[in-house]
């Protein structure tokens, strides 16, 4: 294994061939430091995951208040005869046994850490700092179970004031992560705050899940997305239970002005025994390492929720301005999207449906490539022109075709790429 370095970031593992770096959450169920770091710590190298977030890690600690600094401990890897440091933080609850969040970081985002914060046992917040002012802002968190909202009240309250002030608080350099184990399914119906939900009355009772409502609602109204969700339209479950009952509860959020930064995103069966699976997304190294060269012009501030799946009716890709390190990325994001993709749906013995589904993948692979390297596009200027009535439709109609011949003809360019270097 070689280490070295790469821009800002000290690297490891694959980093050098590697399309992305990867984070994720994971509910531990404890005993971390017995029999898992050995096995969390592997997994991290081979998935090339820089942050990996740890949820119900069993941590007491009755000295860890909101004051105390949390400290990044060094952990050192062998393997292959090279020493690999990783960071571990851990944040304890001071009273309770199974809550706790820790943060596994790798060398290339410790050196990057300008400040960590936290809400004992349930919330860490460490802020990035990195080239043309960007900052990650990675917020993991552990929300108490709804049946046990009554016994925490105080802190839930605490991490919905915090999440609503950091989200309030704005400038274009700022992007954010919000992911961990909220212990709430937004996607099914009335997981935010109706009229009808009400904090507290004359009796001091709670509506059930209104703090777990409310915090989803302060998502929404800054618009969140659930990353696995755009890259997925029917994801699996997250966490089953002794009785096989599965629920959607371990998630990843992400800024909007984050969403043309990731690459894929997906929930993976974790690499150690815990009742919950792994959730994933991977973020095009560039953001990390920008290029000088802007092959288009774009502000991170506008940005499309719902990703385009073709290009507007004036536009077409400048395939004489696409570098070849372009394609070579090109190539990379749709072989990792693909190997992602094909592992985590299931194949068939059907010969018809094997090649439906890997047909699939391959699509979805190559339409997330696509969406990720930001090729130089051509507009036509429209504007120009006195376009009415017939030719007006006329001309939309053939930038419809061109746009769709356009993107055609980028897929052959790249399968042919992909399966010839």
């Amino acid at each position: 294994m070689k280490l070295g370095f790469k821009g800002d970031f000290l690297e490891y593992s694959n980093f050098n061939t590697s399309s992305s770096i990867n984070f994720a959450t994971l509910n531990l169920q404890g005993g971390f430091e017995i029999n898992k770091k050995h096995d969390l710590i592997t997994y991290i190298i081979d998935s090339n995951i820089h942050c990996l977030l740890l949820t119900e890690t069993h941590l007491k600690d009755p000295k860890n208040i909101p004051t105390t600094r949390l400290k990044a401990t060094p952990f050192k890897y062998v393997q292959n005869n090279d020493n690999i440091i990783f960071y571990i933080i851990h944040n304890p609850s001071p009273t309770q046994s199974a809550s706790g969040v820790s943060v596994i970081l790798s060398s290339l985002l410790y050196q990057r850490i300008q400040k960590i914060e936290h809400i004992p046992g349930r919330l860490i917040h460490i802020t990035f700092f990195f080239r043309r002012h960007e900052q990650l802002h990675v917020l993991g968190i552990y929300l108490p179970l709804i049946t046990s909202s009554k016994n925490n009240t105080e802190t839930l309250k605490s991490i919905n004031m915090y999440i609503k002030t950091h989200l309030d608080s704005k400038n274009q350099f700022k992007k954010n992560i919000i992911m961990g184990d909220f212990n709430i399914n937004p996607h099914k119906p009335n997981t935010t705050l109706m009229t009808n939900d009400i904090e507290n009355n004359n009796n001091g009772d709670v509506t059930l899940a209104f703090y777990h409502k409310k915090f989803l609602t302060i998502l929404q109204q800054h618009t969140y997305k659930d990353i696995v969700k755009i890259y997925n339209d029917t994801p699996s479950y997250t966490f089953k239970n002794t009785s096989n009952h599965t629920s959607y509860i371990d998630i990843i959020f992400v800024s909007p002005n984050l969403i043309s930064h990731t690459i894929c995103a997906s929930i993976i069966d974790a690499p150690i025994h815990t009742d919950h699976r792994l959730i994933l997304v991977a973020l095009n190294h560039k953001f990390f390492n920008p290029s000088n060269i802007n092959f288009i012009n774009n502000t991170p501030d506008s940005i499309e929720l719902n990703r385009k799946n073709s290009l507007a009716h004036n536009e077409r890709y400048n395939y004489k301005k696409i570098m070849k390190d372009q394609w070579r990325d090109f190539k990379n994001f749709v072989w990792d999207n693909f190997l992602l993709r094909s592992t985590k749906n299931p194949t068939s013995n059907n010969p018809q449906k094997y090649i439906n589904i890997t047909f699939e993948n391959i699509v979805q692979s190559i339409q997330s490539a696509i969406n990720a390297i930001n090729f130089p596009i051509i507009k036509n200027n429209h504007l120009q022109f006195d376009i009415t009535g017939r030719n007006a439709k006329n001309q939309q109609k053939n930038g419809a075709k061109s746009s769709g011949y356009s993107w055609l003809f980028l897929a052959i360019l790249g399968c042919f790429w992909l399966f010839t270097n």
